[in-house]
């Protein structure tokens, strides 16, 4: 027997996206330690400066385009709006793997 369900996908999404604005401005950490090593770089041989700017802007540059994708992603989906149902429907597949 199945029953009637709301699937409310832009709620769903402003929250998504909501998150994903809190990971972004989380990115500025990343920059307050690139600051720092370019701050104290006298103190640290130049080769470990340069890998760990290089580490630090890749990774920045990765988490970045993760986030941007799913912020995509949410705003697609977020366009079905309310969908009414019933439990027997299965809904495709929305995730992403943020990190691997």
């Amino acid at each position: 027997m199945s029953h009637s369900v709301r699937i409310d996908y832009e709620s769903i999404s402003i929250e998504c996206r909501s998150i994903c604005e809190v990971a972004a401005s989380q990115l500025c950490k990343i920059d307050s330690l690139l600051e720092k090593i370019d701050g104290s770089s006298s103190r640290l041989l130049n080769n470990e400066t340069a890998e760990m700017r290089s580490q630090l802007l890749s990774r920045k540059a990765a988490l970045r385009k993760k986030i941007d994708k799913l912020v995509e992603q949410s705003r697609i989906q977020g366009q079905k709006g309310v969908v009414y149902t019933d439990t027997d429907w299965k809904p495709p597949v929305f995730s992403i793997c943020f990190f691997h």
